[in-house]
């Protein structure tokens, strides 16, 4: 979360100069990788492996996250209240919908 949250503004940039879909594409490959490293960590090293694929994982979602706000704006609108800024922002609502009870659930 915070090397995603670190690199948005940096991707962001990076998206303007190289392309969006370019951009969002190798961010989808790189999470794939870094989910397949996650997958592949051996308990020997003490986590350390899996913290390092983490870290490309959250490279990979910061390039994913950077795209998603502006692809979603682009197809329904600019204006800050409409249909495409809260796309994305749905499975957030939904998860805290779920844990807002607390542990004793309902």
């Amino acid at each position: 979360m915070l090397i995603t949250t670190a690199l948005v503004p940096v991707v962001g940039r990076l998206a303007d100069m190289f392309g969006r879909k370019n951009l969002y594409n190798a961010g989808f490959a790189i999470f794939t990788l870094g989910s397949f490293l996650c997958t592949l960590s051996q308990p020997q090293f003490h986590g350390r492996d899996l913290v390092l694929y983490r870290i490309v994982q959250g490279v990979g979602g910061a390039m994913l996250r950077a795209d998603a706000q502006h692809s979603h704006s682009f197809s329904f609108g600019a204006q800050p209240h409409t249909f495409g800024y809260r796309v994305p922002c749905l499975p957030l609502w939904r998860g805290h919908e779920q844990h807002a009870p607390g542990p004793i659930g309902f």
